[in-house]
């Protein structure tokens, strides 16, 4: 697994492992993780890429194994940002602590290829109608695990 670190630039304007209201995501590392920092080929950090930043620079590597996680506090605008981070990954995966967004926002959000992940206690805090599209962080945890599984 690939973590951005933060850089002087501000290019990471909400670290990963913090929010805006002074909470924090905990990121867990499995102990055979390869964790470096990087940047993709556009020159956008993202915050997470599963399986490693290797794998994700290995042109041999199928890009239908590799996955990436932005985490962002809140959608707003700014979950736009991720639609330019990592050109190979087609599909981006957007962690939020954000307590719903609209059928609209997420209608866009779905259009340019960016999935919701959420903590699933957050899950009753969206439309009904997006509820069933929603990726639950322990979802995706799962199912970044069966991808490493499958990719080696």
């Amino acid at each position: 697994m690939y973590v951005a670190q933060d850089g002087a630039d501000g290019s990471n304007q909400e670290p990963p492992g913090s929010t805006a209201s002074g909470g924090e995501i905990n990121a867990s590392r499995e102990p055979d993780c390869d964790c470096d920092i990087a940047s993709c080929s556009s020159g956008k950090r993202p915050d997470f890429l599963f399986p490693s930043e290797a794998a994700y620079k290995d042109p041999t590597f199928a890009a239908a194994h590799l996955r990436l996680l932005a985490v962002k506090t809140t959608c707003k605008d700014r979950w736009r940002q991720v639609i330019n981070e990592a050109d190979r990954i087609p599909v981006k995966h957007l962690l939020t602590l954000q307590e719903g967004v609209s059928e609209t926002q997420f209608a866009e959000m779905k259009a340019a290829g960016v999935r919701l992940v959420i903590p699933a206690p957050l899950a009753q805090k969206f439309p009904e109608s997006v509820q069933p599209e929603l990726t639950t962080l322990e979802d995706f945890i799962t199912s970044v695990r069966h991808l490493h599984i499958v990719a080696s």
